[in-house]
């Protein structure tokens, strides 16, 4: 369940956050969780690259504008471990530094991992 580099893939984040019916604990598709937090405060410690805590979520934190000609073209931006450090995603339960969010909620390992024999 990962790239070829070992590290988690947008495919893998979604596999689980944009679905609802496997896991309706979530409430939100991932993309409507960010959307929702424009205009709030950063108090995460996981921001988006060039922001604060303490700033508000704007919609180019995550949407830099690329210029075309006179018109402005929206990114799209698909990279969930800019904002959200391996770290703090994937790794093993007891980690010396960070803190592996999926682990730290107590999930049963069984949620993200397949048993092998």
């Amino acid at each position: 369940m990962t790239g070829g580099d070992g590290l988690p893939t947008e495919a893998d984040c979604r596999s689980c956050h944009d679905d609802l019916i496997g896991f309706p604990f979530l409430n939100e598709t991932n993309v409507n969780k960010h959307h929702l937090l424009i205009g709030s405060p950063i108090i995460l410690s996981t921001i988006p690259p060039g922001a604060e805590p303490g700033e508000i979520y704007e919609c180019l934190f995550c949407h830099p504008l690329d210029t075309v000609i006179s018109d402005y073209t929206l990114s799209l931006f698909r990279d969930c471990l800019v904002c959200h450090p391996v770290e703090t995603v994937s790794g093993p339960p007891r980690m010396q530094h960070g803190s592996n969010r999926h682990h730290e909620l107590g999930y049963r390992c069984s949620v993200c991992h397949v048993q092998r024999r």
